[in-house]
């Protein structure tokens, strides 16, 4: 089955957007596109569930062994699971940047009007994943600095930065680009970015307490019985199902905004007007 991502923008075109008009073509292009923004923003997150299980398991079968053959094995146990943990680490940060990648891409084209497959956007995020990784790192060593500093310088270049990962993707821009070009099409409306920060973290944490919450307070009223394993596995799935229900629409969101700023100030909505009309004008 192949999931096919519809437009957003629809009859209502491209133009600057209030806050409040920003948030609902958000969540009417994620509600349109529910399955394509599942599929594609889902792979890092099964992916981490799929080791984290896995290793459990692992961990489960060998304190089951004898107290004597645990001991033994202590030490090529602590081996295996620094290099174990610094796989997975690596196979996080590739699965999660060519998710982004891919959201942004099928993001952009259903914003602009053009259906998008989900192996159609990870076809176009192809070649873009690398650099994303290091336009994430920058950003973040630069927000982390703020944050260092004071509180208030580290917000500040978190929102002032808030677009530069689309713009990486979609103007193929290198850390340093992505970051000033963030820099220069959020100036004078970093609130946004901020509000859809807001937005994403109260999700974020309206999910944790729907689908993980309830199993992790079983599992302690259960605790020392068979039965806290089961609520514990079962936490971990709803950790990762609320994860990847709220995961698209931050993504979602930037992109839209990345969009918004350039039509605001760069007249973007007629530049894309007069491309799609073509160099031989209308017909």
């Amino acid at each position: 089955m192949v999931a096919t991502a519809r437009t957003a923008s629809g009859g209502e075109g491209l133009r600057p957007l209030e806050l409040t008009e920003l948030l609902d073509r958000t969540f009417t292009l994620y509600r349109r596109n529910f399955t394509t923004f599942l599929m594609i923003c889902g792979v890092p997150y099964l992916l981490v569930f799929v080791l984290t299980f896995s290793f459990g398991l692992l961990m489960g079968g060998i304190a089951a062994q004898k107290p004597a053959d645990v001991a033994k094995a202590a030490g090529a146990l602590a081996g295996i699971g620094m290099i174990g943990l610094l796989i997975g680490i690596v196979l996080y940060l590739i699965a999660h940047s060519a998710s982004q990648a891919a959201a942004f891409c099928a993001v952009s084209e259903t914003y602009l009007g053009r259906p998008i497959t989900f192996g159609g956007a990870y076809r176009q995020a192809r070649g873009k994943i690398v650099r994303l990784v290091f336009v994430a790192i920058y950003v973040g060593l630069a927000t982390g600095i703020g944050f260092v500093l004071l509180i208030i310088p580290g917000i500040i270049v978190l929102c002032r930065c808030a677009v530069a990962l689309p713009a990486s993707i979609l103007e193929n821009l290198g850390p340093r680009g992505a970051a000033n070009r963030s820099w220069a099409l959020t100036k004078g409306f970093a609130g946004r970015a901020l509000v859809v920060y807001f937005l994403t973290f109260v999700l974020g944490m309206v999910a944790a307490l729907t689908f993980q919450f309830p199993f992790t307070f079983l599992a302690n009223l259960a605790k020392g019985t068979p039965m806290a394993g089961v609520w514990n596995v079962l936490g971990e799935v709803g950790q990762t199902v609320g994860a990847i229900l709220v995961a698209p629409i931050g993504l979602i969101a930037f992109t839209i905004l990345y969009y918004d700023l350039r039509i605001r100030k760069e007249a973007f909505d007629l530049q894309h007007l007069l491309s799609a009309i073509g160099p031989g004008g209308p017909r």
